[in-house]
């Protein structure tokens, strides 16, 4: 499912962003 792993992918990119910004 390469759609599940790029969800993942997305989904830490937020948490880091969202680190960044304290969201």
């Amino acid at each position: 499912m390469s759609h599940w792993r790029k969800t993942i992918s997305v989904h830490s990119m937020w948490k880091s962003i969202c680190s960044k910004i304290k969201c």
